[in-house]
């Protein structure tokens, strides 16, 4: 049976040699002119030996040797390389060259022997691996020539090899002829994947029309016009982001030059970067705007402990008041709740952001009991997941509880049916930016609320609180589009994060975290004071005169003696006279100001100096307040916020 035989080589007096030498063996014969050829070639017929020089323009010898080596397909192929180089000379270069073995170009009587030795070979499967036919003495100059050519294409073929960028060498009609180790790299493909295919086969992503456009506009038509995909328009190529210059050249001949970068660390990075910028912009505008309404919030709460002192007072006292006393309380609450209004007036919709009361609390009794009161006026699906009672938080209780509520609201409005309420402790290692969202690393409780509904698309996961922001139809309803707004400055006030995670079509995953308790604690039940104190007395430094003179007149409601003081610098020396004249104090009340902590605080330790056992309250108006997070390793005894009522006050004092 012939053999089929495929000679390449772009000497056509060569070519026209062999082939009749391989004729005369009984063999049939087909030709190509370089490696690209015989790549298309073989794709018609399978060769059982292929004849191969080294030099050739386009897709050399070495090349074709390394595809037909690599491809599954053409690996019974019998790959013998005729080359006029000098083989002992350049051993190094032939062993990197996959073939069967080497013949040394000749005369026509030592080529015929040497094609008769490789065809004895093939048929006794005698493969001997960089087997040389012939020697130095048979080529003379020609062999000094070519080995010189190799020599310089060699050294130019490793300065290519060696650049960062891939480059990718294209021929007249836009087939790869020449790819380097780095665009090899960049497209995650094997050179026998490539030489040989059209340039844009190679799955181009979203750009492969533009790139096909290019070759036919340009390097088929001649035309001279560049194709660029630079970082603001990148190339994304199978998890990959690339950068791409696709350039026709016209020198000698007419071919194409592609230049690869891969910027995908670099485009992480920079994508990394705007969502920490935008999430930090977002800490940002809300904490202003907390701010902004934290301060007008603390005059506000002043009114409010007026007003409620008073009314109070006036409900306690009943009909035995007098009717001075009834018009001095009744008229101090009108005064305020006037001065309120014009106050609710300039705050108008940052009033949510700013006060907190704290109190300690289990992360699952507070779930627990956002699900109860819920369900009582939306009857919904809810499961509890996880166990949290280990958890403590310290919270404003109702605050946490609206936020959860908002919460859930927001889900059955976008069309859920079931909502999954996970509770747990996370440690943060390494702070989370996602989308465009932050947390950074720290110990929290972590409740994660989970819809079945529409989903939110990913774009607008971040705006999601801004006020007034909604993807539901406008109402009259007030409010609207504000409820996340103000979670979202609850939750940040309490020191917390949201983590929003959606997929649309499928679900919202809503994930809070709030830091963990550094401390255990035990829920201790209100105390009472009797009715006879036996002329104890309460020492209050509080400098607002509204909310030390409502105080004042509470604690005498109560029956306690009250020493009101405005300012620090003669506390402790009133406070001594009054302790050498025999009183006893119940308690001291510290108001605290939030840009003069460390006044409050230093105060707090010059007391315990004078007496030791006296149960010092810090009065606060936000949870923001160093002291307010943890007042008990300042020396305070117990936490009190405005605005207060006579109840709240009872309790601290008793």
């Amino acid at each position: 049976m012939s053999l089929n035989v495929l000679v390449v080589d772009n000497n056509p007096v060569l070519q026209k040699a062999l082939s009749g030498l391989l004729e005369k063996e009984g063999c049939r014969v087909a030709t190509a002119d370089d490696g690209l050829q015989a790549l298309e070639a073989m794709k018609i017929v399978v060769p059982d030996l292929l004849f191969t020089d080294l030099v050739m323009p386009l897709v050399d010898g070495e090349q074709l040797c390394n595809i037909v080596k690599n491809t599954p397909a053409y690996q019974s192929i019998f790959v013998v390389v005729v080359s006029a180089i000098l083989f002992e000379e350049n051993q190094t270069h032939l062993d990197r060259i996959p073939s069967d073995i080497f013949i040394s170009k000749g005369n026509l009587a030592e080529m015929k022997s040497h094609i008769k030795k490789a065809l004895e070979l093939y048929h006794h499967k005698g493969r001997k691996r960089s087997e040389i036919l012939g020697g130095p003495s048979s080529g003379g100059l020609e062999q000094t020539i070519t080995t010189e050519i190799l020599q310089e294409k060699t050294h130019r073929e490793e300065i290519v090899a060696c650049l960062s960028e891939g480059v990718i060498e294209l021929n007249e009609h836009g087939k790869i002829v020449e790819i380097n180790r780095a665009a090899l790299s960049i497209l995650e493909l094997s050179e026998a994947e490539v030489i040989g295919s059209t340039i844009d086969s190679l799955g181009w992503g979203k750009k492969k029309n533009q790139i096909a456009q290019w070759l036919k506009s340009n390097l088929l038509a001649k035309q001279m016009h560049p194709l660029e995909f630079a970082e603001n328009n990148p190339i994304v190529r199978g998890g990959k982001v690339l950068t791409a210059s696709f350039n026709a050249v016209s020198e000698t001949t007419f071919f194409g030059l592609v230049i690869l970068s891969d910027i995908t660390r670099q485009h992480r990075a920079e994508k990394y970067n705007r969502e920490l910028e935008h999430s930090l912009r977002l800490l940002k505008k809300m904490e202003a705007m907390s701010s902004m309404a934290g301060g007008m919030a603390h005059d506000f709460n002043n009114l409010l402990s007026v007003i409620c002192g008073n009314l109070d007072m006036l409900a306690m006292s009943g009909r035995s008041i007098n009717t001075e006393r009834y018009e001095l309380l009744l008229n101090q609450a009108r005064n305020s709740a006037a001065s309120a209004v014009d106050l609710v007036r300039k705050i108008s919709h940052f009033s949510p952001y700013g006060i907190i009361s704290r109190g300690d609390r289990y992360l699952k009794e507070l779930v627990k009991s956002a699900i109860e009161t819920f369900y009582f006026t939306r009857p919904v699906s809810i499961e509890q997941i996880g166990n949290g009672m280990v958890s403590s938080v310290s919270v404003d209780y109702e605050q946490i509880i609206v936020v959860l509520h908002n919460i859930m609201s927001n889900a059955l409005e976008a069309g859920c049916s079931k909502i999954s309420i996970a509770i747990s402790e996370d440690e943060v290692e390494e702070s989370i930016v996602e989308a465009g969202q932050y947390v950074p690393a720290g110990n929290y409780a972590k409740i994660c609320l989970k819809d079945d509904g529409k989903g939110i698309d990913p774009r607008n996961i971040t705006k999601i609180f801004d006020p007034y922001y909604s993807t539901k139809a406008r109402s009259n309803m007030k409010g609207m589009g504000f409820g996340l707004t103000v979670s979202y400055a609850t939750i940040r006030n309490h020191g917390g994060y949201f983590l929003v995670n959606s997929k649309l079509g499928a679900f919202t995953e809503v994930s809070i975290y709030l830091p963990l308790n550094s401390r255990t604690f035990t829920k201790n039940a209100a105390k009472w004071v009797s009715d006879d104190v036996g002329g104890e007395h309460v020492l209050i430094m509080e400098e607002d005169e509204q909310s030390r003179n409502v105080a004042t007149l509470m604690l005498e409601f109560l029956g306690f003696e009250v020493l009101a003081l405005a300012e620090k610098k003669n506390v402790l020396s009133l406070l001594q006279q009054h302790i050498n004249a025999g009183h006893t104090f119940a308690c001291a009340i510290i108001g605290v100001n939030p840009r003069k902590s460390h006044q409050a605080i230093k105060l707090c330790r010059q007391i315990h100096e004078l007496v030791g056992d006296l149960d010092i309250i810090a009065l606060c108006s936000s949870v923001n307040e160093e002291i307010a997070n943890d007042y008990q390793s300042f020396g305070f005894g117990a936490i009190m916020s405005k605005p207060f009522t006579i109840d709240d006050l009872r309790a601290a004092v008793g």
